[in-house]
């Protein structure tokens, strides 16, 4: 193998390219297929399918808004896991309409299903002011749960209560500024604190 001469270098500067050196190495090394639990839910390399949530897309050359919205048609290309700044990320690279390819974020550890559709978002049932709704990442009074998570991603927390007038949830989205609170009564959405 190659090995790095250093000896020439200050001290400090010798210790932190190695291990810059270590860290590049290691990264390069973390990186796992998640192709396997992609096609135990049925999806593949090729296959057509819509975002359930929104992701993150860390390509800022594929899309000027660094979010890509619940609903969105993509097809998918690779899928995989990886460390980077010693946390682990699973990502899934995909080819949007425009052509390109992006690196998408897939949000927490929900199974593959949770967050990719291979159904036409029209074939979901719901009427067509809320797929124009949702898939422009807008929200309204009485949306469903799904159609919340398409435009917000799943929460944080979900609070539950009832009474005789029905079943309450409260969900929670931990933000840097301070928590949203969202409610919804008997599976609808109907406020915002």
């Amino acid at each position: 193998g190659i090995s790095p001469h250093f000896s020439h270098m200050p001290q400090n500067l010798s210790k932190f390219l190695f291990a810059l050196l270590l860290t590049l190495t290691q990264s390069a090394f973390a990186q796992s297929s998640l192709l396997p639990e992609l096609a135990k839910a049925g999806f593949s390399v090729g296959q057509v399918v819509w975002t359930l949530v929104p992701m993150h897309n860390t390509d800022s050359d594929t899309n000027q808004d660094p979010t890509l919205r619940g609903l969105t048609r993509i097809e998918i290309v690779d899928a995989f896991e990886g460390v980077e700044h010693g946390r682990t990320w699973r990502y899934l690279s995909a080819k949007l309409r425009t052509g390109k390819t992006a690196k998408l974020i897939l949000p927490g550890y929900r199974p593959p299903e949770q967050l990719l559709s291979s159904k036409d978002p029209k074939t979901f049932g719901w009427s067509n002011s809320a797929l124009k709704s949702v898939s422009q990442g807008r929200f309204f009074f009485g949306m469903t749960r799904a159609q919340f998570i398409a435009v917000l991603g799943y929460p944080d927390d979900v609070n539950e209560s009832g009474d005789r007038h029905g079943t309450y949830e409260q969900w929670v989205y931990k933000r840097y500024g301070g928590d949203d609170y969202f409610y919804f009564r008997n599976g609808k959405y109907e406020a915002y604190n």
